[in-house]
């Protein structure tokens, strides 16, 4: 009988152990019968033709059994996504290891994914999902990364309606473990298949290994001589079959260089490198469809995990570029977190950006002093402008110490001490800037010749300037902040030590009142307390003998 379009939840095991024993006896499968190649003796046999018919109903049946389980999925439901696993993880796929029950495995398995990345908000069931049947085997966390990349890929192309989400196979994605040596992958017994080998010196070892191999060789073999003993009369056919033979054969041999080369990928550091840069340069692609929460995450990731992982980092400019300039105006972190990573590329990787310091001056406003993500921010501008960046010219320095001491006057407290210290040790290390603190009185002019509406440093003329914002600083309600702004560029670096920036880059409004009552708790301790005067004579009534209200409220205690 048919299964029916909806299965009950107490039948839903039971199909189960039923579809995993007819794989074991090898009632259902996908794999092509190779004994009736002749048209003719297929259709005489009727006993092949009955299981041809049987097998072709199994497949319907299983077919529709992983579609009624993967709605479920789509609605949370966790004994579904266990039932689906019990069944892809049975010993009728793990030692039945074929090409086409892989590929079979392979098509179900981006189903399930498929069905995980809707509309499912359950961070519980994507826990379950990575923890008992991804984070366990390697050659699932590289086939789970390549279904994602498969899905990425359809929603680029847009080739059929797709369940999952942008957002959510994002989601998938960064909490995939990444596999990061290759003491992870020698063990063969945290596989679920068996792979084929993972020796590169040539074809022939992987060959051996893949249970696939000898019976496609027999195949084509078979084919070979039928096709030579039907055509022996006719010499033109004979000379097509051979070539349509050869096809076959370069064919089959292609397909079978393919699956070796997928089986060996996922026995590599380097194939599960590969697999992820991929993936998320599939996802990548869909720019305009991520929405701006997933830039963000997806900015975190890949400055923090991706760029020093993989082994194409510089495929991600693009992207790091794009999210820039798509953002700069809009949004405040997001700019951010985009130079942190074109910073990464620039230091580590070589990679070229003329205009990295206009970008990152343009970044700074009292606004990112405000920010969630401004510890980061604070980071990037410690590391652009280090004591290593010695050859950076006298204006560019000059117009960073003009713009964050500007910021520094509507920023938090937090912020104005972390510029006030870090202007400090700018001007230690670049000494043609002391001009901007040591200028004379007939040299100022009425006028600030500084431009702070334009986003080039080059055309700030912030040399020509100087930094009053320090005597405005002077006189901060927080005295941390003006005894900083009045020893600000006037410390002997002879005798005085460099600000810690690490000091700096923690203060918040929290830490600081904590800091200041902390003083004064001190302060009161070191002096002698005050005796508090008590009543020595206990009271028996709440009002005493003698008070208007004695008589009218008796109250006794």
């Amino acid at each position: 009988h048919n299964i029916p379009t909806f299965i009950p939840t107490t039948c839903l095991e039971d199909l189960r152990c039923i579809f995993v024993q007819c794989i074991l006896l090898q009632e259902l499968t996908w794999e092509r019968d190779s004994t009736f190649n002749n048209t003719e003796a297929a259709i005489q046999d009727k006993l092949w033709l009955a299981k041809l018919k049987y097998n072709s109903f199994l497949q319907s049946q299983y077919s529709n059994y992983v579609q009624q389980l993967c709605r479920r999925i789509r609605i949370g439901k966790k004994y579904a996504l266990r039932c689906l696993c019990g069944l892809l993880f049975s010993p009728s796929y793990s030692t039945t290891s074929t090409s086409q029950h892989y590929n079979i495995f392979h098509h179900v398995w981006i189903q399930a994914v498929d069905s995980l990345c809707s509309s499912s908000e359950d961070d519980a069931l994507y826990q379950m999902f990575i923890d008992e049947f991804v984070k366990p085997y390697p050659d699932m966390i590289y086939i789970t990364v390549a279904s994602i990349k498969h899905l990425a890929l359809q929603h680029h192309t847009q080739k059929k309606n797709l369940n999952s989400s942008i957002e959510h196979l994002i989601r998938l994605l960064e909490q995939i473990p990444i596999i990061s040596s290759q003491a992870q992958l020698d063990d063969d017994s945290t596989f679920m298949f068996m792979l084929s080998s993972t020796n590169d010196n040539s074809g022939s070892d992987a060959h051996k290994e893949d249970p696939t191999s000898s019976d496609e060789e027999d195949d084509d073999e078979e084919d070979d001589e039928q096709g030579q003993d039907d055509d022996d009369d006719d010499a033109s056919k004979e000379v097509e079959e051979e070539e349509g033979n050869d096809k076959t054969t370069k064919t089959n041999k292609e397909k079978q260089r393919k699956r070796n080369k997928k089986g060996t990928a996922a026995k590599l550091v380097s194939g599960h490198k590969r697999i992820v840069e991929e993936a998320w340069l599939a996802i990548l692609r869909l720019f305009q469809n991520i929405p701006i929460q997933c830039h963000k995450r997806i900015l975190t990731h890949l400055s923090d995990t991706i760029l020093p992982y993989v082994h194409h980092p510089l495929r991600f400019a693009d992207y790091l570029s794009n999210s820039y300039n798509n953002f700069c105006g809009t949004t405040t972190i997001l700019p951010c977190l985009a130079l942190h990573g074109l910073y990464v590329l620039m230091t580590q990787h070589d990679f070229q950006q003329e205009n990295y310091y206009a970008c990152l001056y343009r970044l700074i406003r009292p606004a990112i002093f405000y920010a969630k993500f401004r510890t980061r921010f604070m980071n990037l501008l410690l590391k652009s402008l280090s004591p290593q960046q010695q050859k950076l010219p006298a204006y560019l320095v000059a117009a960073f110490l003009k713009k964050m001491c500007r910021c520094a006057l509507t920023c938090p407290p937090s912020g104005a001490l972390f510029v006030l210290a870090f202007s400090s040790n700018l001007l230690r290390q670049h000494k043609s800037c002391a001009c901007l603190v040591h200028r004379g009185k007939e040299e100022l002019t009425m006028e600030d010749p500084y431009n702070a509406n334009t986003s080039d440093p080059m055309e700030a003329r912030a040399l020509e300037s100087s930094l009053w914002e320090l005597s405005a600083l002077e006189k901060h309600y927080h005295p941390a902040v003006s005894a900083l702004a009045k020893a600000c560029g006037k410390e002997d670096s002879m005798t005085t030590l460099p600000y810690d920036m690490e000091d700096f880059l923690l203060h918040t409004y929290k830490s600081l009142f904590e800091e200041e009552l902390s003083q004064q708790l001190k302060k009161q301790q070191g002096k002698k307390r005050k005796a508090v005067s008590l009543t020595f004579v206990e009271p028996d009534t709440l009002f005493p003998e003698g008070d208007a209200l004695h008589d009218i409220l008796n109250v006794h205690v």
